[in-house]
């Protein structure tokens, strides 16, 4: 409480901060303005040029501090994370992508410092450095989370295509121009069994589930490997339809070794309010949760030979059967996603 900070608050700077614990390691995490908290009023009234636990950890050992900003600095939080900036990235590291391409599967303190303050500075225009305290080097080393790995990657092939007022199927990419009325679809096959959730964010920001879709699937987002999906239809001879509001669209595709029961259940969610539903509100507050529930996830790695894969074809099957790349998943979830503009005839 800012009326009664010494009442109700840690000092961080307080040689007695780590008094009782007992474990030969203590890793700290503050996500704070000047570690004075989020509120910018509380901010203003604390010393910027003292940092107020670089002299704590001076004198300690098997103690590792991680802070969200310099002590000169304020901390920032973003909508679209529904958190802080700094504990966005820290969960998302811990998740995995702070030892992306590793093959141990240890998450360190220096590379989890590390992918968090880069991805914190570039995602508040360095207005937001992190820092690490340790008594010595040697215990940035210390491992502190340990991700899933597999022997394999997971590839899985997805086109998003759509029909071009001359009847010529195109592929969908980031940034392409569609007009209302026109042909919108989607083909997916995977090399390995597993799960994906294909979600539509429209122009208003609303999430609707595109995949599972109860004519292709039980409901669980479970695919089978070698097995080609088309959608809206299994026969891939059906189209969704762009409506009449334009707007930027956004189509992701979240591809996972196992069950995401917190996507299922958001996405259930969103679908018993219905297309009409009147409840705005409930509608939007589930949309950005889905949304923030996909950003914590990897960015799907994309391989592609080296040659420019078709753009066209004469039909659904044969532009998918031309597409030679594929989203690789090393972990054990990710998303890709297109965003493309959605304008009126």
């Amino acid at each position: 409480r800012a009326d009664n900070l010494f009442g109700t608050a840690l000092l961080m700077n307080d040689e007695n901060l780590f008094k009782g614990i007992q474990s030969e390691r203590c890793l700290l995490l503050t996500d704070a303005c000047h570690a004075g908290g989020f509120n910018v009023g509380l901010g203003k009234n604390i010393p910027k040029s003292i940092d107020p636990i670089q002299n704590l950890f001076h004198g300690l050992r098997g103690r590792i501090g991680i802070a969200s900003s310099s002590p000169n600095e304020l901390s920032f939080e973003k909508p679209m994370f529904g958190n802080s900036v700094f504990t966005h990235f820290l969960l998302k590291g811990l998740r995995g992508e702070a030892v992306r391409g590793s093959k141990e599967g240890v998450v360190r303190a220096k590379q989890l410092y590390d992918y968090v303050a880069k991805s914190t500075r570039e995602a508040t225009s360095g207005q937001q450095n992190p820092q690490i305290y340790a008594a010595g080097n040697s215990l940035t080393d210390a491992p502190i989370f340990v991700v899933p790995q597999f022997t394999s990657s997971l590839n899985i092939k997805v086109q998003f295509q759509y029909e071009d007022d001359n009847r010529t199927v195109r592929a969908l990419e980031d940034g392409s121009v569609l007009k209302s009325g026109q042909h919108l679809g989607v083909g997916f096959k995977a090399d390995t069994d597993c799960f994906l959730h294909i979600l539509w964010s429209d122009s208003a920001g609303n999430i609707g589930q595109l995949f599972p879709n109860p004519q292709l699937s039980e409901g669980s987002g479970e695919i089978k490997a070698g097995v080609t999906y088309w959608l809206p239809s299994m026969g891939g001879e059906r189209w969704y339809v762009l409506d009449d509001s334009p707007g930027e669209e956004t189509i992701f595709v979240v591809a996972s070794r196992q069950r995401n029961k917190k996507l299922e259940e958001l996405s259930h969610a969103i679908a018993s309010l219905g297309a009409a539903s009147k409840d705005i509100g409930q509608k939007s507050q589930l949309s950005d949760e889905i949304v923030r529930e996909i950003n914590l996830m990897g960015i799907a790695s994309r391989t592609a030979p080296k040659g420019a894969e078709r753009k066209e074809g004469s039909d659904r099957r044969e532009l998918f059967a031309s597409m030679e790349s594929s989203i690789r998943l090393s972990g054990a979830e990710c998303f890709d996603k297109v965003t493309f503009k959605h304008v009126n005839r």
